[in-house]
């Protein structure tokens, strides 16, 4: 494990930046993929990687230099092996680029698929609510409901101390 931590792999993750071009915006693909490396680079199975929020309408100069289209969240790997890596800019793909080169470091359980279908939709509504792209609130509370009746039946099975 310690090879992968101390790779001259150099990783950059472009993610949507938010009001202020440096903070992290208020993109769920974005902020998925930053999970997930996270989660990667903490389980020791991916190296550090560096976090570059973009402005689409002002990005940056290595963000250009890709040849990245404006799309958010992208990935890049500047690899020690001299093998030709193109930046990658849609998310699933970003996934399983990473889940293949850095396998592992992923919470797993038995009630995954359970989980991911109860809050596969809920961060997407709830920031269309805030950002006031959805004016009803109904889309946001039918997901709020549907995580309540999955924790409610998940904590049946795992009882409070």
């Amino acid at each position: 494990m310690e090879d992968i931590i101390n790779s001259a792999a150099e990783i950059k993750v472009f993610s949507k930046a938010g009001y202020d071009n440096k903070s992290l915006g208020a993109c769920y693909q974005s902020q998925r993929i930053l999970m997930i490396a996270e989660l990667k680079f903490n389980a020791s199975v991916m190296p550090q990687f560096e976090i570059i929020p973009v402005n689409v309408s002002k990005p940056p100069k290595e963000f250009k230099e890709l040849g990245l289209h404006l799309r958010v969240p992208a990935l890049f790997l500047n690899l020690e092996k001299r093998e030709e890596f193109e930046p990658i800019d849609i998310a699933d793909d970003i996934v399983l680029e990473l889940e293949s080169r850095y396998p592992g470091g992923l919470l797993k359980n038995d009630l995954e698929a359970e989980a991911e279908s109860a809050s596969r939709n809920l961060f997407s509504k709830f920031c269309h609510w805030m950002r006031g792209v959805a004016k009803d609130s109904g889309h946001l509370e039918a997901e709020l409901s549907h995580l309540d009746s999955h924790l409610s039946t998940v904590s049946a099975r795992f009882p409070q101390a």
